[in-house]
This record gives structure tokens, C-alpha cells and sequence, in this order.
């Protein structure tokens, strides 16, 4: 399709929606996503005992490899079984169901998703569409995408499980500013999966009696962030960048620039830096890029032999860099002579992220103090406070970069009082 006729459609769209209400748009969670989000699936039947009344039944339960539920019983009970459905009020939720369960560092166990395998085509809350789009309807074709994704799919990251009913929204909550840092909670909506473009509208079909009418197109499946998707990614933002029309650049893109986050290296860094040419795409950029450089990673042994005080003595300045555990980080700029510099020169305190990405060990500023006394104040665009070359050798005292600079490790970390640690 055209972008001069996606254009028309997508107001076409927008008309019916707020004049009457007559169709919207949304995405559906695809049934990899379900299960790739999910701790373990549950397989219940459901009965209704009265117009208002079911019974749920525990029959099994699908786990990864070394996983074990002890709780499976009482968590399909607690389920609150949809008894009736806003499209149809006489339908009956009886038959088989899947659950999908989701554990959390705190609370209780949630259950966010749900396949109605007696009907998975009815409901787009409840049904079983592929990352392909595929609408399956075959209770032993669902079942086996299911086990095969707890079998062989990987596990989500710590910050990925922590993302997950962001990444179900497929944005930030209302009021939240547009991304602008690589903090994880400002990129959640894209840690882990995504949406894809997708083009569905059974549930906007009054003839098709197997489906209820939702007034709903759907043009987003939400996929677990798979290598798969990478090349897809990939080619999408190659080809946006190559597009000559600046017009053309500003419909909205079929693939989030952010997804890119999920699929770290140099040559995802390396677009995502052609693409921050692009004017109106410049700080989802330096999020993704930020996110990339400072919060990715974990902690390894290499990053370990930089843990500690560093210092850089220079004609003009001296800066004390305290390299600590989680990739935080304090900078202490003092200029020279100290305490009496010059009256253009600033002493200052920057708290943010340290990382050794590829080899360069960068500085992440996210909030500064002016001065040797007050509070910091958090910098709403975080920024480089340095950037080195490679390292060239490290050894216990000393770290020599390809440029001839030179850090030495001295003893005594930076003091700054609880109280001036805090932030305005």
C-alpha cells in the first residue's frame, strides 16, 4: 500500500472514531508473546453453574524446564473468568482455557493474558493469533506453539520481566514524557517485545459469526523481541533513512525505532546513529543509544578492574571519576589552582553511569552540582561528561588510552554527604 493511501486510511480511521465511534485501532498480543511473558501456562476448564456463576477446574500445566509450580490450584481459582462478554451478554465462557501466569519480584501472581481454546477466534482479548498474523483456531496447533516457546524460547532478563505489561501497552503511561533518557523505566514499552505492523479485522466483520463485533481493526501484534525480527528492524530503517522525501519520513513508522534496543551491538549503534540525523527522531536516538551504552549490560569481571577512584590531571583541571559497583558513577571537577581559579572556571560535582562499551570506557552525566555546596539537580537530557578513545593497556594503577591520556587510580573516593546526594 501507497503512503499517500495508508495516509487516507488512517484517516479514514480517525474520522469514524470520533464521529461515531464506529471502528478503532489496537494491537493483540500474539500467542508468543503470551507464553514468552509468562512464567508458566495453566489449563483450566470453566463451567457455569449459573448466569452469574462458573466454576474453574485445574487440568494442567505447562512449565519451562526445571520450573516448578506449587500454587497452580489456588491461581486458576482466583482467576476472575470473563462471565459476561460486553460484545455478546448471553455467551458463555464454558470450555477450555489457557492462563498466563506471570510471577513478580513483589505481590501476587497475575494472570494478563488468556486464550479461549474452546473458540480462540471469538474475542481479541482472549485469542490465539501467531507473530506472523496467523489467526489459529486448532486446539493442538495452539497447545504445540505454547510448549515449544516455554521449551525453547529464552528467558526474559530481570529489567525485560519488569517491562512486561509496559511492553502489553506498547507505550508510556499517560502523562509521561516522550523518552528522554536510556533509563529502562523510559524505554520499558519496547523492553522485551514490540509491535508489528499488522492488518486484522475479523473483529469488525458483522457477517462473520465466529467472531464477536468489536468495531476493532487491528494493526499491531505484540512479538517477543526475537532475532528474527532483527532483520526486519533492520531493513525497515535502512530503507527510512534512504527515503528522499522529508514528508514521507514523518508518517508514522511501521516498525518503533526503540525495538532496536533489544538487539545491542556495534552495527545496531552504528544506525541507530544514521538515523539520529533525522531531526524529529533525535531524542528517541539518544535514548536507544543511551540505553545501549550505559544500562545493557551487567557488571562482568573486566568492568571490576575499573571499579575504584580515577584520576585526571591536566594544565586546567583536575577530575576524579569514582567508578562504583552497578555502573554508578561520581565526578569531581576541580579546576586549577584550587580553590582560586579564574573567574570562568567552575568547580562541580556530576552524578550518572559508567560503562566499558566496546572497548571505550564512556561517562553518562544525569545530574550536577554547581559548586561545593547545595543538592544536585537532575539533568532532563542526561549527557556525556566524557568520552575517551580506547583503552590501550590497563594495569592495576594506571589506565592508558589510545590517545596518550592517562588515568591514575588514586585511593581516597569523592565525599558527598547523604544530604547533598539528594536531588531537585
Amino acid at each position: 500500500m501507497s503512503v499517500a493511501n495508508k495516509l487516507v486510511l488512517i484517516t479514514v480511521v480517525l474520522s469514524c472514531s470520533v464521529a461515531s465511534a464506529d471502528l478503532y485501532t489496537g494491537h493483540v498480543a500474539s500467542l508468543e508473546w503470551k507464553t514468552h511473558s509468562a512464567d508458566f501456562v495453566l489449563l483450566v476448564t470453566v463451567e457455569s453453574t449459573s448466569p452469574d456463576e462458573t466454576t474453574t477446574k485445574l487440568v494442567d500445566v505447562f512449565t519451562r524446564d526445571g520450573s516448578e509450580v506449587s500454587d497452580a490450584d489456588s491461581i486458576a481459582k482466583s482467576w476472575k473468568r470473563p462471565i459476561r462478554y460486553v460484545y455478546q451478554h448471553d455467551w458463555k465462557p464454558d470450555g477450555e482455557w489457557l492462563l498466563f501466569v506471570r510471577r513478580w519480584n513483589t505481590g501476587e501472581p497475575t494472570i494478563d493474558h488468556t486464550v479461549f481454546l474452546h473458540a480462540p477466534r471469538l474475542g481479541s482479548s482472549f485469542c490465539a493469533v501467531t507473530a506472523k498474523g496467523e489467526i489459529l483456531e486448532d486446539r493442538k496447533r495452539i497447545l504445540d506453539v505454547v510448549k515449544n516457546r516455554l521449551a525453547n524460547g529464552r528467558r526474559m532478563t530481570a529489567a525485560q520481566r519488569s517491562a512486561r505489561r509496559m511492553v502489553d501497552k506498547g507505550r508510556l503511561p499517560v502523562g509521561h514524557p516522550s523518552p528522554s533518557s536510556g533509563m529502562p523505566e523510559d524505554i520499558a514499552p519496547w523492553l522485551g517485545g514490540f509491535q508489528i505492523p499488522a492488518d486484522i479485522w475479523i473483529w469488525d466483520d458483522l457477517n462473520d459469526e465466529r467472531s464477536f463485533n468489536e468495531s476493532l481493526w487491528v494493526d499491531g501484534i505484540t512479538v517477543p523481541a526475537d532475532k528474527t525480527y532483527r532483520k526486519a528492524l533492520f531493513d525497515y530503517w535502512i530503507n527510512f533513512i534512504g527515503e528522499p522525501d522529508e514528508e514521507k519520513r514523518r508518517v508514522t513508522p511501521g516498525y518503533p525505532l526503540l525495538a532496536l534496543i533489544n538487539y545491542p551491538g556495534e552495527p545496531t549503534e552504528r544506525l541507530l546513529e544514521r538515523i539520529q540525523t533525522v531531526h524529529h527522531l533525535e531524542f528517541d536516538v539518544r535514548s536507544a543509544l543511551q540505553y545501549l551504552r550505559f544500562y545493557e549490560s551487567e557488571v562482568d569481571p573486566q568492568d571490576r578492574r575499573l571499579m575504584g577512584s580515577w584520576v585526571l590531571n591536566s594544565a586546567r583541571q583536575q577530575v576524579q571519576y569514582d567508578l562504583l559497583d552497578h555502573h554508578e558513577l561520581i565526578v569531581h571537577r576541580r579546576p586549577v589552582p584550587f580553590p582560586n581559579p579564574s573567574k570562568h572556571e567552575r568547580e562541580w560535582i556530576a552524578k550518572g553511569r559508567w560503562n566499558l562499551h566496546h572497548g571505550r570506557l564512556r561517562f553518562l552525566g544525569t545530574s550536577l552540582r554547581v559548586g561545593s555546596s547545595g543538592r544536585f539537580r537532575k539533568q532532563s537530557s542526561p549527557g556525556l561528561l566524557y568520552y575517551h578513545p580506547r583503552i590501550k593497556h590497563l594495569s592495576k594503577d594506571t589506565i592508558t588510552f589510545d590517545d596518550g591520556v592517562k588515568l591514575k587510580r588514586v585511593d581516597e573516593p569523592i565525599e558527598i554527604s547523604k544530604d547533598q546526594m539528594s536531588e531537585r
